[in-house]
């Protein structure tokens, strides 16, 4: 379903490249400040909408070029939105380089859809720990009673 809202841009069903780094920040550096939901929300949907600005505004320029500004103006976004997450500038990268097949269109609903769904995953795991550490500290905390 999601390849179809992508436009067959991508051969592989919502294929985001970007999310693969995304995933190692969120669940393996869980306190950077790159893991936040905000972070992730905002770095990849904010650069991809700097991106097609960019593509927008200068259609007929070198993809190197909106290339490269899309990714100068992902990293502003980013910085003053608060939001830093450095996945962010490459999905603002693949925007410009999936435009032509994408017919100028832009994945968005993949891409928060994407971005949901990982910080969903994330709180659910963080929820569930949570939840196992209280379990854990009750049981020992009924333990040391029964010693005593």
């Amino acid at each position: 379903m999601l390849d179809v809202l992508t436009r067959g841009a991508i051969d592989l069903p919502a294929l985001i490249p970007p999310f693969g780094a995304s995933t190692v920040i969120v669940f393996f550096a869980p306190g950077s400040l790159a893991s936040r939901s905000w972070n992730v929300i905002a770095g990849h949907l904010g650069s991809a909408l700097v991106a097609s600005a960019l593509i927008w505004l200068m259609p007929a320029a070198p993809v190197a070029l909106v290339g490269a500004l899309a990714v100068s103006g992902a990293g502003i976004w980013m910085v003053l939105s608060r939001s830093i997450h450095p996945p962010g500038g490459a999905t603002a990268l693949l925007c410009v380089l999936a435009n032509r097949k994408l017919a100028g269109g832009l994945p968005l609903v993949p891409l928060l859809a994407g971005c949901v769904v990982l910080v969903a995953v994330r709180w659910l795991l963080d929820a569930a720990i949570e939840l196992a550490k209280t379990r854990m500290s009750a049981v020992a905390t009924s333990v040391e009673l029964a010693d005593s």
